[in-house]
């Protein structure tokens, strides 16, 4: 008996044994059959922090901007007669650099010691206030080369950052009158809108690479024929070696354009580009302004500068087929001037004949994106003339305009707001100490204008502090052009002091691996 209740009992242990082991077995079968048509469900390496979603925040660093040479012309060979050559005559410049803020170390060199590495450059000297605004300042006088201003921040925040601006002018030769340019930042995009390529006509872009590698441009233009992009005779490619400048004439590649639209865009590195253009007729000088980048498509693009009595024509393009209506800007608000039908990517060109009286600028608002600039340009006593490129201005709320030794002007700004807005002015001299201020109210979608000798007869920096957004410049002269009866016609664009933060967000997935 004993004996055959361990028989039994043996028998049905065996049995339960066979058959958790077959158990198991199917269960791992549909484990791994599982895993098979659905990998996603794989549970994560470590499930408490698979769901954690981590933040960072970069924070720019350093700010770098270049200046173009001194307006030259584009081929200063001699041919034929003297009497018949052209003449760079009796150019001379200046430049004054600045930075705002939280900057440690500001230093100005040429392009190829951008780092400081040769010790070729100058460093900023600065106010050294701990209680007002921290201001460095470099002028220069007479250099007609480019240059690049580093600026090292200590923190990224509102109110930090480098403004610089260069000056040219002559009262004889070919490039009588006044030529002026804000300092542009490298980017791997820019975009420009250039005056009409008939004969007599320069408009030679400039590229500088600042970085240590070469780079491809591709250049894709538009006139104002057609919507369709243009093959320049001259070539839609540029190579720009590292820590060089390269250049190319646009008017050649494309002639008989009443505008230009120009993309500029950089394969490998940010770059910084303008375009010195240069007008004559025959043999008397029509002008010369750099054309810098324009800023990003908007259905509101503000124009301030203008003056009463400039010749006044407007250049607009867009994307996609657009309605714009183009407005005088006076102190108290807009008057409608023209509207006008965009066709897709073609340039067009309105000639607004001459501002009246109280206009300070020009607004175009339209239906779709748009960018914008303005020619205004002005004649002298013996038939030559002068003229300014405006792009549409970039609204910060705080911002600031450099003023190059031996040039006087006067500060314009146009609220495109539905409100009032007001403001303060800082001016600040060339050894960056505050020497005035002055606030001002500006109705919604009105004007107002300021000479610099009222902030100080002694300021060379102006920064806006705004409590909403205001498009705004100097429009630019010089003594020795006005007293010779020329033309004397530029403008500076303000420089946002607002450098970029950026937030990055980090989330693990079901498959991260740790």
């Amino acid at each position: 008996m004993t004996r055959m209740k361990k028989q039994i009992g043996g028998t049905s242990r065996g049995g339960l044994c066979v058959f958790m082991a077959s158990v198991t077995v199917l269960a791992i079968i549909a484990v791994v059959v599982a895993l098979l048509m659905f990998p996603g469900a794989a549970l994560p390496a470590d499930g408490i922090r698979a769901t954690a979603r981590t933040g960072h925040e970069v924070r720019q660093s350093q700010v770098v901007a270049y200046c173009p040479a001194q307006m030259a012309l584009a081929d200063s060979e001699k041919y034929g007669d003297v009497q018949f050559q052209a003449s760079e005559g009796n150019i001379t410049s200046s430049a004054l650099y600045s930075s705002f803020g939280s900057v440690y170390k500001a230093r100005v060199g040429s392009l190829t010691d951008v780092d400081g590495v040769n010790g070729v450059g100058r460093e900023l000297e600065g106010n050294g206030s701990y209680e007002g605004p921290s201001v460095k300042v470099l002028s220069d006088r007479g250099n007609a080369k480019s240059s690049i201003l580093v600026s090292k921040l200590l923190n990224s925040k509102e109110g930090t950052g480098s403004v610089a601006a260069v000056g040219s002018w002559a009262t004889s030769g070919d490039l009588k009158g006044v030529s002026a340019a804000s300092c542009v930042s490298p980017s791997l995009e820019s975009f420009f809108l250039l005056p009409a390529t008939a004969a007599g006509a320069t408009h030679q872009l400039i590229v500088a690479n600042p970085s240590e590698k070469p780079t491809t441009l591709h250049l894709d233009v538009w006139g104002t024929k057609s919507g369709r992009p243009l093959a320049l005779h001259t070539g839609n490619t540029l190579t720009v070696a590292a820590h060089h400048e390269a250049n190319v004439d646009l008017s050649a590649g494309a002639p008989g354009q009443d505008g230009l639209f120009v993309k500029v865009t950089s394969n490998e590195v940010p770059v910084a580009a303008v375009v010195r253009c240069v007008l004559l007729d025959g043999l008397s000088s029509k002008g010369s302004d750099f054309a810098l980048p324009l800023g990003e498509p908007g259905t509101s693009q503000v124009l301030a500068g203008v003056g009463q009595g400039d010749e006044v024509n407007v250049a607009v393009r867009s994307d996609r087929a657009a309605d714009a209506e183009i407005f005088w800007t006076r102190h108290d608000g807009e008057e409608s001037v023209r509207k006008v039908h965009l066709e897709p990517g073609r340039v067009s060109v309105t000639d607004l004949g001459r501002a009246g009286q109280d206009v300070y600028g020009v607004s175009v608002r339209s239906d779709a994106p748009v960018q914008a600039q303005a020619q205004v340009g002005d004649s002298g006593s013996d038939g030559s003339a002068d003229f300014a490129l405006i792009p549409a201005a970039r609204q910060a709320g705080r911002s600031a305009v450099a003023v190059p030794g031996g040039m006087n002007g006067v500060l314009s700004f146009i609220n495109a707001s539905n409100s009032a807005v007001e403001a303060t002015v800082h001016g600040y001299d060339v050894k960056g100490g505050s020497v005035g201020s002055q606030q001002i109210s500006i109705n919604a979608h009105g004007a107002q204008v300021v000479p610099m000798s009222d902030i100080s007869d002694s300021a060379v920096l102006f920064e806006l502090e705004s409590g909403g957004n205001l498009a705004w410049g100097v429009r630019v002269g010089q003594q020795d052009v006005s007293s010779a009866n020329l033309a004397a016609v530029a403008y500076l664009s303000a420089t946002g002091l607002e450098p970029s933060n950026a937030q990055i967000f980090s989330e693990p997935t079901r498959m991260t691996v740790r």
